[in-house]
């Protein structure tokens, strides 16, 4: 892929088409107390959305 994001769902087209809501998850950090991992920081992006306004970010 030369623009865009290069990631793909799979399963085919039937995903993309028949989903209400498609959310992107990532992994931005860890939560931390100390030296001790007890969680992890996230970022959702809103890919699509049909029952709400689409291209949010948290």
């Amino acid at each position: 892929v030369m623009f865009g994001n290069p990631e793909t769902t799979t399963g085919g087209n039937a995903l993309k088409f028949y989903s209400s809501v498609r959310l992107d998850i990532r992994r931005t950090g860890a939560l931390k107390e100390g030296d001790e991992v007890v969680g992890n920081e996230t970022r959702v992006k809103v890919v699509k959305n049909k029952v709400a306004p689409p291209f949010k970010e948290a």
